[in-house]
């Protein structure tokens, strides 16, 4: 699949977090791939500190420093809730800001 670039910016909401357990060598190709070093990449990832049955992927900490970490380097980790419609539903989340290395 062509997604152009290489980009300055990348933002993900819920690709790296869903894809990682099935395919994070190729999700990681493609990356090399659309950006270069400095592009920024902000990615929104589902936080493993409250994995919920009907929530979105998660991930650690430590998993996601260990696995982006080689190609990016990683310039401020926050978390937060995924707001939606619901109100009873609000996932516990990463905000994860990036810069290629």
């Amino acid at each position: 699949m062509d997604l152009g670039g290489p980009y300055d910016v990348v933002f993900d909401r819920g690709v790296y977090h869903g894809i990682r357990t099935r395919n994070l060598p190729a999700f990681l190709t493609v990356l090399k791939r659309v950006t270069r070093k400095g592009t920024r990449w902000l990615c929104l990832a589902g936080n493993a500190k409250e994995p919920m049955v009907n929530g979105p992927p998660v991930v650690s900490e430590d998993e996601f420093r260990t696995e982006l970490e080689p190609l990016f380097k990683i310039l401020e980790v926050h978390e937060f809730r995924f707001t939606l419609d619901r109100e009873d539903f609000q996932p516990l989340a990463w905000s994860i800001l990036m810069e290629r290395r």
